[in-house]
């Protein structure tokens, strides 16, 4: 089994260090979503779309996130 709490921990100190860069949204959603918690990896895939990252844009829509 992969390590995705501390996946978590570490994009957490990755995000404070580089609060624009949208790829390490998308791989804490991707943490998120294997730990099942669907409302975290929506709203990261939010705060990367907001970056205009159009790889969250798709994967909002695929996973329903309102």
């Amino acid at each position: 089994m992969l390590d995705y709490k501390g996946a978590i921990e570490d994009l957490n100190i990755a995000i404070i260090r580089k609060p624009n860069d949208a790829s390490r949204y998308i791989n804490r959603a991707f943490s998120y979503k294997n730990l099942n918690n669907h409302s975290k990896e929506c709203e990261d895939l939010k705060k990367a779309a907001k970056l205009n990252n159009s790889v969250a844009q798709k994967k909002i829509l695929e996973n329903n996130c309102n």
